[in-house]
């Protein structure tokens, strides 16, 4: 299916209905009155149009569009004047971070982030995107308004949710995600906010907790902002909640829940429960964008320049990726030899160029031109994995080869307690629960070497 059609009809009909309604309806297109749809699910009116500008490089959907796009805002915007003008969107029936696993009761169907903050966060990013499809049409007066009024949104939020110290007064996997991908949080704070996020994610065992709006952005995150490991740890997770959970149960499908399936095989009785629900399917994204490398760029709109950045980690050793963009075919395929050497191959489509960052070198980014593009080199940085007794003890237990030298020379591992297994094997021989000898631990270091 050629997806930039069929969005683009959709977008058509998601204006008619709004034309006819005076808002963006629940259901598009709409062949009877329905009520008005919400945050995030409304937001669509203004993030397919420029999705669709940025991939397809064709300024005519912003041109058919822009109408629609501009209209949903005002309408959020009058919302906000109608209750105080205080650039907020928290009235009203918001789905939220729909089906997240943090929200209160085992059957809650909303996430425990606020609607409030997940509404206007979502103002702000539309009210974003306006201006810059404004701009781009020469429609400067416009550009001018909505980028003020996102000016103005983005104060609001970090005069409501962020204290002096940049610090979130909202503590969910979701909350912190949105922040440093929709970047309203404070400068200076991002890098903390990146912080409790990794905390978040390590108390949790390195689960996700995520609804609809968190999980499309969290591995994103993740690796932006230095927590890369992180996120391959979420895409290789085999318990619930992951993705692989409902591989191993046997889905061919996304499923609209994460344990639409219980592990003895029987439906949860759960509602809301389709076994064919794209949203959480789009881990697709970050695996073409940090996985892979490749990088759409707002300043060459449909491939005709990218950046190609892969994020290699030592648990998946290669990856290979094609993707047909309407500039044509790049190709990009990296491995991790065993001796630590890492190959890339980058392919650039005829009249595209691309800036290639080659990971874990501290080398200036290399323009290129069309072309097959090939290098080999050992990393400053390794990306296979060297263990030893100054790896955090929760390393080694995540590995198989490194478990059994665990096995061998600590054989009462268990007692090690969850909250501490973040420290080094060196810092646990000074506590009750490891007392290996000088000779055992260069004799464990050896071993683990080999792994």
């Amino acid at each position: 299916m050629f997806s930039y059609n069929f969005l683009r009809k959709f977008s058509h009909d998601l204006y008619e209905t709004q034309k006819e309604y005076g808002h963006v309806t629940a259901v598009v297109p709409a062949f009877h009155e329905n009520g008005p749809t919400c945050s995030v699910w409304g937001d669509a009116a203004t993030i397919v149009p420029w999705n669709l500008y940025l991939y397809y490089g064709d300024v005519n959907i912003l041109k058919e569009q822009f109408e629609s796009m501009r209209q949903w805002v005002d309408y959020i915007k009058d919302i906000d004047e109608s209750t105080g003008g205080r650039r907020f969107w928290d009235v009203g029936f918001h789905f939220g971070d729909w089906l997240a696993l943090d929200g209160e009761g085992d059957d809650s169907f909303k996430g425990a982030t606020e609607d409030g903050y997940i509404a206007t966060a979502y103002y702000y990013n539309s009210a974003n995107i306006v201006a810059k499809a404004a701009k781009i049409l020469g429609k400067d007066e416009e550009a001018s308004y909505y980028s003020t009024l996102a000016g103005e949104i983005k104060a609001a939020l970090q005069a409501e949710y962020f204290t002096a110290n940049g610090r979130l007064a909202l503590t969910t996997q979701t909350a912190y995600a949105v922040a440093l991908y929709m970047d309203f949080a404070p400068e200076g704070s991002k890098e903390r906010i990146a912080g409790f996020l990794k905390e978040k994610l390590k108390v949790n065992k390195g689960y996700l907790k995520t609804g609809f709006v968190g999980t499309y952005i969290l591995n994103k995150v993740l690796s932006d902002y230095g927590n890369n490991e992180l996120a391959y740890k979420l895409l290789l997770n085999e318990e619930c909640p992951s993705w692989l959970y409902a591989v191993n149960m046997g889905a061919t499908t996304i499923w609209e829940r994460w344990n639409s399936i219980l592990p003895d095989g029987r439906i949860s009785g759960t509602e809301m429960n389709s076994l064919n629900h794209y949203s959480y399917g789009s881990v697709v994204e970050w695996m073409y964008r940090n996985m892979a490398g490749l990088h759409v760029e707002e300043e060459h709109p449909g491939f005709t320049h990218v950046t190609v950045a892969p994020q290699p980690d030592y648990r998946i050793t290669a990856c290979d990726m094609k993707y047909r963009s309407v500039a044509g075919t790049y190709e990009i395929s990296w491995k991790v030899e065993k001796s630590g050497e890492f190959h890339l191959k980058v392919a650039v489509p005829f009249g595209a160029g691309a800036k290639i960052v080659l990971p874990h070198t501290g080398k200036e980014p290399l323009e290129v031109s069309a072309g097959v593009h090939e290098y080999s080199y050992v990393p400053e940085v390794p990306i296979i994995k060297i263990y030893s007794s100054k790896s955090p003890f929760s390393e080694l237990l995540e590995s198989e080869t490194a478990m059994t030298v665990v096995e061998n020379f600590i054989p009462g591992w268990q007692a090690v307690p969850v909250g501490m297994r973040d420290m080094t094997v060196e810092m646990l021989n000074d506590t009750p629960f490891v007392n290996l000898t000088p000779e055992q631990l260069e004799a464990f270091n050896t071993h683990l070497k080999n792994c």
